[in-house]
């Protein structure tokens, strides 16, 4: 379908090559511009429930019967985002104070097929292991991806999980799979999910980007077909296909009140409580070291561990809880290991108190306990200090003896050698490098802080003559693009305007700016409080920078020296600005 409108020697005209597709399925939409090779690129309106991306263009010139005319194409890719009739346009350009427009594109979008059939090639599709779980018990969440077709690549798009806490399993399967007489290749992806909320919860579709490879070949005369179908003679082509699995309604049940523990943290699932103790042969006074390790397929990383009633005879001392995540059989399985270290007061046997984790069990439907073994600890007596007895020469009767006490400590060394009486005061050369030594810490100091602060003041020079030289160090390398575009090579030449803008922007910001991109610049200059619309313009010519040195249509003089041209006059609003 093509319309179009023409306004004095220029004619603009849409065409889109169809009118009718899935929500799988890309559209294109070309716009040309006849009768000038000088005009600006047309603007598409934006459509609510399309998603519009512009990538690139081509030129045309025919000359026939000595009468040259020439044009250009601007390509757009269209993804659906949501069945429906939509409009698109009318586009339009301004040129020579004129603005020419094309009458509105319509297309209809329908919904795919939900369940795959015997004749379909592809199909992508969610699962889930329990449709009707307790609140944060694992369910697992599983895509699959079928395909007896050629897939040249195929992307995953964040899958957006509200009210469930996720697990991602690292392992995909690929295997081969007869649906309908047909031999499927499935990859198949899976998460583990922990619903945080009770009721009805929804998982929206999730999608997956792939492009299809569709053979082609020539019609022969029949004289040669069995020659030409070799697979060598073919030609091949891809098309974009947007595949979207089917949403899915989890029902979320709510824990038991009866039997419920106190203080019940919702760990639902199997769980046991491995002990290991490092000693239980030990002196009073000395610790011994026990390790409980909670393990299960529930929600494990905020697991608690109960501590026991009585301890009255011990001191525990706790390590910080190391958790891991493992794969196991398709589930997750979690661990997560206390250390506590165990100090008795008391000696002789005494048995350690019961660590226990409460947790409830989804397929008894009731809340159990996981409890340590019983373990018995053999503390002996530290040793008693020696009692010292005073022994006396005395022929009277005996007295009774008493241990020796201690009552005071000497504060003043007793000295025992003959040059103790000797003068000790620090006299001529000594008394010099004991004033230096004494001195020396606070020189220092004041060193050490002289060139911090003249390091500090350099730096704040260095950015200060890097934001006042940014524009002119610019407008420098600006002149570099001319040979660029002299030569044709268009993709460096985006390339290079690029850096310049980055470095410049860095430059004037106090950044890195080889490093940012176009996002990030926006959100920089949103943060200097410039103006809305030149924060646009800027991250629009940014993004159309970065794109075209990579598209697939390779851009023309014409359209490089615009955006240059663009740019050079943001780059000089933002110097006044900044």
């Amino acid at each position: 379908m093509i319309t179009a409108v023409s306004a004095a020697d220029i004619r603009l005209s849409a065409s889109i090559d169809k009118n009718k597709g899935t929500v799988e399925d890309t559209f294109l939409l070309t716009i040309t511009v006849s009768g000038t090779r000088s005009a600006s690129r047309p603007v598409v309106p934006p459509v609510d429930g399309l998603n519009i991306q512009y990538t690139g263009s081509s030129s045309q010139v025919k000359i026939i019967n000595s009468s040259m005319t020439s044009s250009v194409s601007y390509n757009f890719v269209i993804f659906p985002v949501r069945v429906g009739d939509f409009t698109i346009g009318p586009a339009y350009m301004d040129h020579s104070g004129k603005r020419i427009k094309t009458q509105p594109v319509k297309i209809k979008v329908v919904s795919p097929k939900e369940q795959y059939h015997e004749d379909e090639a592809l199909f992508f599709k969610a699962q889930i292991s329990n449709p009707n779980p307790y609140y944060n018990q694992q369910i697992i969440y599983t895509l699959l991806f079928g395909r007896r077709v050629e897939i040249a690549g195929a992307k995953l798009d964040d899958v957006q999980f509200k009210d469930f806490w996720v697990e991602e399993l690292d392992k995909q399967n690929q295997y081969y799979q007869v649906i309908g007489g047909e031999k499927y290749k499935i990859t198949e992806v899976k998460m583990a999910l922990f619903p945080s909320k009770e009721g009805k919860l929804t998982i929206e579709p999730a999608a997956l980007r792939c492009e299809v490879v569709v053979k082609s070949s020539r019609r022969r005369p029949h004289l040669f077909n069995d020659f030409f179908d070799d697979p060598f003679f073919s030609r091949k082509r891809t098309t974009v296909k947007i595949l979207r699995s089917n949403p899915l309604e989890i029902n979320v049940k709510p824990l038991p009140e009866i039997g419920k523990p106190q203080d019940f943290y919702p760990l639902v699932g199997k769980i046991k409580l491995n002990t290991d103790i490092s000693k239980t042969n030990l002196k009073q006074g000395e610790s011994t070291t026990i390790t409980l390790e909670i393990i299960g397929d529930a929600n494990i990383r905020d697991a608690r561990l109960s501590l026991p009633d009585n301890l009255d005879n011990f001191k525990i001392y706790d390590d910080k809880p190391i958790v891991n995540i493992l794969e196991k059989e398709n589930i997750v399985i979690g661990q997560k290991t206390f250390k506590k270290a165990i100090v008795p007061q008391a000696s002789g046997s005494i048995n350690l108190p019961d660590f226990k984790v409460a947790y409830f069990d989804p397929q008894d439907k009731k809340y159990k306990f996981a409890k340590t073994p019983a373990i018995k600890l053999n503390v002996t007596k530290s040793k008693e200090e020696e009692k010292l007895h005073s022994i006396g020469l005395s022929a009277g009767p005996a007295v009774e003896k008493e241990n020796i006490k201690v009552l005071a400590h000497d504060i003043i060394p007793i000295y025992t050698e003959l040059n103790a009486l000797e003068d000790q005061s620090v006299k001529g050369r000594e008394s010099i490098l004991y004033v230096v030594l004494f001195l020396a810490p606070g020189i220092l100091f004041l060193i050490v802080c002289s060139l911090k602060w003249y390091k500090g003041k350099q730096v704040a020079q260095s950015d200060l003559l890097r934001r006042k030289n940014a524009y002119k160090n610019a407008v420098k390398s600006f002149k570099g693009l001319d040979l660029l575009l002299k030569d044709n090579k268009c993709a460096e030449f985006y390339a290079q305007l690029a850096n310049i803008t980055k470095q410049y922007l860095g430059d004037k910001l106090g950044l890195a700016g080889m490093s940012l991109t176009p996002q990030e610049i926006q959100a920089k200059l949103k943060a200097a409080n410039l103006p809305q619309d030149i924060i646009s313009n800027i991250g629009k010519l940014m993004q159309e920078c970065e794109f075209c040195q990579f598209a697939s249509n390779k851009s023309n003089q014409n359209e490089c020296k615009t955006v240059y041209k663009n740019m050079s006059n943001l780059l000089k609003q933002l110097d006044n600005l900044l």
